[in-house]
Protein backbone atom coordinates (compact mmCIF):
# COMPACT_ATOMS: atom_id res chain seq x y z
CA UNK A 1 0.00 0.00 0.00
CA UNK A 2 1.27 3.74 -1.15
CA UNK A 3 1.57 6.28 1.66
CA UNK A 4 -0.65 8.62 0.15
CA UNK A 5 -3.25 5.67 0.13
CA UNK A 6 -2.20 4.65 3.76
CA UNK A 7 -2.80 8.30 4.41
CA UNK A 8 -5.99 8.63 2.64
CA UNK A 9 -7.34 5.97 4.30
CA UNK A 10 -6.24 7.26 8.09
CA UNK A 11 -8.29 10.94 7.19
CA UNK A 12 -11.03 8.38 5.97
CA UNK A 13 -11.75 6.22 8.93
CA UNK A 14 -8.90 6.31 11.75
CA UNK A 15 -9.07 10.29 12.56
CA UNK A 16 -12.37 12.35 13.90
CA UNK A 17 -13.20 15.53 13.63
CA UNK A 18 -12.86 16.47 16.33
CA UNK A 19 -9.60 14.91 17.36
CA UNK A 20 -6.46 17.07 17.91
CA UNK A 21 -4.04 14.12 17.32
CA UNK A 22 -3.03 11.45 14.98
CA UNK A 23 -3.44 8.02 15.83
CA UNK A 24 0.36 6.72 16.89
CA UNK A 25 -0.72 3.16 15.66
CA UNK A 26 -1.42 4.52 11.94
CA UNK A 27 1.73 6.82 12.91
CA UNK A 28 3.50 3.40 13.24
CA UNK A 29 2.82 1.66 10.25
CA UNK A 30 3.52 4.36 7.87
CA UNK A 31 6.98 4.53 9.81
CA UNK A 32 7.37 0.53 9.27
CA UNK A 33 6.26 0.77 6.00
CA UNK A 34 8.95 3.68 4.40
CA UNK A 35 11.86 2.29 6.90
CA UNK A 36 12.98 -1.24 6.47
CA UNK A 37 14.81 -0.79 9.10
CA UNK A 38 12.16 -0.79 11.49
CA UNK A 39 10.28 -3.95 9.78
CA UNK A 40 10.44 -6.62 12.09
CA UNK A 41 11.72 -5.06 15.50
CA UNK A 42 9.99 -2.38 17.77
CA UNK A 43 10.37 1.61 17.34
CA UNK A 44 12.44 2.78 19.78
CA UNK A 45 10.76 4.60 22.38
CA UNK A 46 12.56 8.13 22.13
CA UNK A 47 11.96 8.29 18.73
CA UNK A 48 7.81 7.91 19.16
CA UNK A 49 8.10 10.22 21.50
CA UNK A 50 9.83 12.30 19.78
CA UNK A 51 7.37 11.69 16.94
CA UNK A 52 4.39 12.35 19.88
CA UNK A 53 5.79 15.43 20.56
CA UNK A 54 5.97 16.33 16.76
CA UNK A 55 2.36 15.57 16.62
CA UNK A 56 1.29 17.50 19.17
CA UNK A 57 2.53 21.30 17.80
CA UNK A 58 0.54 20.77 14.59
CA UNK A 59 -2.57 19.91 16.98
CA UNK A 60 -4.23 23.61 15.62
CA UNK A 61 -3.75 23.24 12.10
CA UNK A 62 -5.26 19.38 12.55
CA UNK A 63 -8.24 21.36 14.23
CA UNK A 64 -8.55 23.92 11.74
CA UNK A 65 -8.93 21.59 8.83
CA UNK A 66 -10.92 19.67 10.33
CA UNK A 67 -14.32 19.51 8.15
CA UNK A 68 -11.33 20.07 4.83
CA UNK A 69 -10.18 16.56 4.09
CA UNK A 70 -7.86 17.78 1.05
CA UNK A 71 -6.05 20.18 3.05
CA UNK A 72 -5.98 17.46 6.43
CA UNK A 73 -4.87 14.82 4.01
CA UNK A 74 -1.68 17.56 2.58
CA UNK A 75 -0.92 18.42 6.08
CA UNK A 76 -0.84 14.76 7.21
CA UNK A 77 1.32 14.23 4.34
CA UNK A 78 3.52 16.48 5.22
CA UNK A 79 3.21 15.56 8.88
CA UNK A 80 4.17 12.07 7.93
CA UNK A 81 7.36 12.80 6.14
CA UNK A 82 8.69 14.77 9.05
CA UNK A 83 8.23 11.44 11.15
CA UNK A 84 9.80 9.69 8.42
CA UNK A 85 12.92 12.34 8.50
CA UNK A 86 13.27 11.72 12.89
CA UNK A 87 14.87 7.90 12.06
CA UNK A 88 17.05 9.83 9.47
CA UNK A 89 18.11 12.75 11.73
CA UNK A 90 18.62 10.16 14.91
CA UNK A 91 21.59 8.36 12.76
CA UNK A 92 23.02 12.17 11.22
CA UNK A 93 22.96 13.90 14.89
CA UNK A 94 24.79 10.93 16.17
CA UNK A 95 27.74 11.23 13.07
CA UNK A 96 27.79 15.43 13.29
CA UNK A 97 28.73 15.24 17.13
CA UNK A 98 30.95 12.42 16.70
CA UNK A 99 32.84 14.81 14.10
CA UNK A 100 32.22 17.45 16.56
CA UNK A 101 34.24 15.93 18.96
CA UNK A 102 36.96 14.85 16.83
CA UNK A 103 37.45 18.82 15.88
CA UNK A 104 36.69 18.28 12.04
CA UNK A 105 34.28 20.52 10.78
CA UNK A 106 30.30 19.71 9.58
CA UNK A 107 29.97 19.59 6.12
CA UNK A 108 28.24 21.48 3.60
CA UNK A 109 24.44 21.45 2.11
CA UNK A 110 21.35 20.16 2.82
CA UNK A 111 22.76 17.42 5.21
CA UNK A 112 24.28 20.27 7.79
CA UNK A 113 20.50 21.58 8.13
CA UNK A 114 19.27 18.40 9.19
CA UNK A 115 21.39 18.34 12.23
CA UNK A 116 20.51 22.41 13.07
CA UNK A 117 16.73 21.07 12.48
CA UNK A 118 17.37 18.21 14.51
CA UNK A 119 19.13 19.44 17.45
CA UNK A 120 16.94 22.58 17.84
CA UNK A 121 13.93 20.06 18.23
CA UNK A 122 16.07 17.97 20.63
CA UNK A 123 16.96 21.06 22.75
CA UNK A 124 13.06 22.55 23.19
CA UNK A 125 11.83 19.25 24.00
CA UNK A 126 14.75 19.85 26.65
CA UNK A 127 13.90 23.59 27.47
CA UNK A 128 17.35 24.49 26.40
CA UNK A 129 15.79 27.67 24.36
CA UNK A 130 18.68 29.42 24.31
CA UNK A 131 20.63 26.47 22.74
CA UNK A 132 17.97 25.60 20.27
CA UNK A 133 17.61 29.44 19.76
CA UNK A 134 21.40 29.54 17.88
CA UNK A 135 20.39 25.74 15.83
CA UNK A 136 17.20 27.42 14.39
CA UNK A 137 19.43 30.92 13.19
CA UNK A 138 22.29 28.30 11.57
CA UNK A 139 19.04 26.37 9.85
CA UNK A 140 17.46 29.41 8.84
CA UNK A 141 20.58 30.49 6.72
CA UNK A 142 20.15 27.33 4.80
CA UNK A 143 16.41 27.79 4.17
CA UNK A 144 15.36 31.51 5.31
CA UNK A 145 11.95 31.13 3.99
CA UNK A 146 10.89 28.04 6.31
CA UNK A 147 8.03 28.64 7.96
CA UNK A 148 8.42 26.11 10.92
CA UNK A 149 12.03 27.49 11.36
CA UNK A 150 10.69 31.18 11.51
CA UNK A 151 7.98 29.92 13.88
CA UNK A 152 9.61 28.40 16.10
CA UNK A 153 12.69 30.83 16.04
CA UNK A 154 10.18 33.28 17.28
CA UNK A 155 8.75 30.57 19.70
CA UNK A 156 12.26 30.35 21.48
CA UNK A 157 12.87 33.53 21.35
CA UNK A 158 9.61 34.91 23.20
CA UNK A 159 10.79 32.01 26.44
CA UNK A 160 14.27 33.40 26.68
CA UNK A 161 12.31 37.12 26.46
CA UNK A 162 10.13 36.39 29.19
CA UNK A 163 12.91 34.48 31.21
CA UNK A 164 15.37 36.81 30.83
CA UNK A 165 13.45 40.21 31.37
CA UNK A 166 12.85 40.17 35.10
CA UNK A 167 16.57 40.67 35.60
CA UNK A 168 17.61 42.61 32.58
CA UNK A 169 14.39 44.24 31.33
CA UNK A 170 15.85 45.77 27.94
CA UNK A 171 17.68 42.52 27.08
CA UNK A 172 14.66 40.68 27.68
CA UNK A 173 12.50 43.50 25.63
CA UNK A 174 14.91 43.23 22.77
CA UNK A 175 14.24 39.48 22.50
CA UNK A 176 10.64 39.76 22.67
CA UNK A 177 11.13 42.40 19.56
CA UNK A 178 12.79 39.16 17.96
CA UNK A 179 9.91 36.88 19.01
CA UNK A 180 7.07 39.47 17.13
CA UNK A 181 9.30 39.86 14.25
CA UNK A 182 9.47 36.67 13.22
CA UNK A 183 6.05 35.15 14.11
CA UNK A 184 5.51 38.07 11.46
CA UNK A 185 8.18 36.94 9.05
CA UNK A 186 6.23 33.38 9.45
CA UNK A 187 2.89 34.47 8.83
CA UNK A 188 3.94 36.30 5.71
CA UNK A 189 4.78 32.84 4.63
CA UNK A 190 1.73 31.46 6.12
CA UNK A 191 -0.95 33.91 6.89
CA UNK A 192 -3.03 31.27 8.20
CA UNK A 193 -0.24 29.56 10.31
CA UNK A 194 -2.55 28.99 13.64
CA UNK A 195 0.43 28.20 16.07
CA UNK A 196 2.26 31.78 15.11
CA UNK A 197 -1.33 33.94 14.93
CA UNK A 198 -1.54 32.56 18.86
CA UNK A 199 1.98 33.33 19.74
CA UNK A 200 1.89 36.53 18.26
CA UNK A 201 -1.26 37.63 20.25
CA UNK A 202 0.62 35.97 23.38
CA UNK A 203 2.98 38.25 23.26
CA UNK A 204 1.47 41.21 22.50
CA UNK A 205 -1.48 40.48 25.38
CA UNK A 206 0.80 39.22 28.32
CA UNK A 207 4.49 40.39 27.99
CA UNK A 208 3.75 43.55 25.83
CA UNK A 209 1.03 45.27 26.75
CA UNK A 210 -0.20 45.69 23.41
CA UNK A 211 -3.75 43.67 23.59
CA UNK A 212 -4.86 46.00 20.63
CA UNK A 213 -2.60 44.48 18.29
CA UNK A 214 -3.73 41.04 19.04
CA UNK A 215 -6.77 41.39 18.54
CA UNK A 216 -6.58 40.92 14.60
CA UNK A 217 -4.91 37.46 14.89
CA UNK A 218 -6.70 35.92 17.78
CA UNK A 219 -10.06 36.66 15.58
CA UNK A 220 -8.28 35.51 12.74
CA UNK A 221 -8.08 32.16 14.57
CA UNK A 222 -11.37 32.33 15.30
CA UNK A 223 -12.31 32.46 11.91
CA UNK A 224 -10.39 29.18 11.06
CA UNK A 225 -10.91 27.27 14.48
CA UNK A 226 -14.02 28.17 16.54
CA UNK A 227 -13.59 25.91 19.21
CA UNK A 228 -9.86 27.15 20.31
CA UNK A 229 -10.59 27.53 23.91
CA UNK A 230 -6.78 28.62 24.70
CA UNK A 231 -6.93 31.27 21.57
CA UNK A 232 -10.13 32.68 22.46
CA UNK A 233 -9.19 33.29 26.35
CA UNK A 234 -6.56 35.45 25.10
CA UNK A 235 -9.13 37.61 23.04
CA UNK A 236 -11.02 37.42 25.81
CA UNK A 237 -8.06 38.96 27.72
CA UNK A 238 -7.38 41.27 25.18
CA UNK A 239 -10.93 42.92 25.01
CA UNK A 240 -10.68 43.36 29.32
CA UNK A 241 -7.54 45.26 28.60
CA UNK A 242 -8.68 47.48 26.19
CA UNK A 243 -11.74 47.99 28.43
CA UNK A 244 -14.57 46.03 26.15
CA UNK A 245 -16.04 44.88 28.58
CA UNK A 246 -19.12 43.52 26.89
CA UNK A 247 -16.89 41.42 23.89
CA UNK A 248 -15.31 39.79 26.76
CA UNK A 249 -18.22 38.57 28.48
CA UNK A 250 -19.13 37.56 25.07
CA UNK A 251 -15.84 35.48 24.51
CA UNK A 252 -16.39 34.07 28.24
CA UNK A 253 -19.89 33.10 27.57
CA UNK A 254 -18.91 31.34 24.32
CA UNK A 255 -16.17 29.35 26.36
CA UNK A 256 -18.20 28.33 28.91
CA UNK A 257 -20.57 26.34 26.01
CA UNK A 258 -17.84 24.76 24.21
CA UNK A 259 -15.33 23.84 26.65
CA UNK A 260 -15.11 20.21 28.00
CA UNK A 261 -12.87 21.27 31.11
CA UNK A 262 -14.41 21.70 34.25
CA UNK A 263 -11.43 23.98 35.41
CA UNK A 264 -11.70 26.30 31.97
CA UNK A 265 -15.08 26.43 32.33
CA UNK A 266 -15.34 28.00 35.99
CA UNK A 267 -12.74 30.26 35.46
CA UNK A 268 -14.34 31.97 32.40
CA UNK A 269 -17.80 32.11 34.81
CA UNK A 270 -15.62 33.71 37.34
CA UNK A 271 -14.37 36.28 34.95
CA UNK A 272 -17.44 37.01 33.65
CA UNK A 273 -18.89 37.72 37.19
CA UNK A 274 -16.07 39.93 37.84
CA UNK A 275 -16.41 42.05 34.38
CA UNK A 276 -19.90 42.45 35.18
CA UNK A 277 -19.41 43.62 38.63
CA UNK A 278 -16.99 46.42 36.69
CA UNK A 279 -19.74 47.59 33.89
Amino acid sequence: MSLVLLLVLIVATGTGCQQRYLDMNAVERIVRMENPEYENKPIPKHVMDSLASLVETYHNQIAAYANDKGQLQLLYKNIAQRYLDIGYYEQQIEYYTSRIEAGKNLPSGADKKVYYDYAAIMLMQKKLYSDAYANLQESLKLSPDNTFLLYYSGYCAGLIGKAIRPDNESEGMDWLGKAVKYYQQALKTDPDYIDALYGISIIYVYELGQPEMAIPSLLHIKEQSKENVDALFVLAAAYTMTENYRAAIAEYTEIEKITSSDEKKKAATDNIRQLQAMQ
